[in-house]
């Protein structure tokens, strides 16, 4: 028998996301189970832990990582593991951050990184002069 069914499982994530990020986003809408997980949302790993791939419509309204409050209507997407393993419920919550700050506005790019520069042809921002 899985850990949870349907709306208990999505119940549980509900709770887990206002406890964790009620203070920051406040929910317009239910969070509803995506994707494969759509017609059956609950993906059961074992009778003792639960996954479910969701998405939570918001407007943010606290400060988030040092980005203030900006008002906007954004979608959460993310996946929750249940693990009941223990008897007690543990949530590892996974968030597609990125998607999310871009949503709010505050994206960040930067090359890439690479290991050792040395193999890069002309890798210097201007020349630089024989030693």
């Amino acid at each position: 028998m899985p850990l949870f069914n349907e709306s208990d499982a999505l119940s549980q994530v509900t709770q887990d996301l206002n406890t964790g990020l009620g203070e920051i986003f406040e929910g317009t809408d239910v969070v509803r189970a995506v994707d494969v997980f759509a017609d059956e949302p609950v993906g059961t790993v074992s009778e003792a832990a639960s996954v479910v791939a969701w998405e939570w419509p918001v407007v943010h309204v606290g400060h988030l990582q040092g980005t203030p409050p900006t008002g906007k209507a954004v979608t959460i997407r993310g996946i929750t593991v249940i693990d009941g393993r223990s008897g007690e419920l543990l949530f590892s919550r996974y968030i597609d951050w990125l998607g999310l700050y871009a949503q709010i506005g505050a994206v960040t790019t930067a090359r890439p990184l690479v290991d050792d520069r040395r193999d890069i042809p002309e890798n210097v921002p201007h020349p630089v002069p024989d030693p």
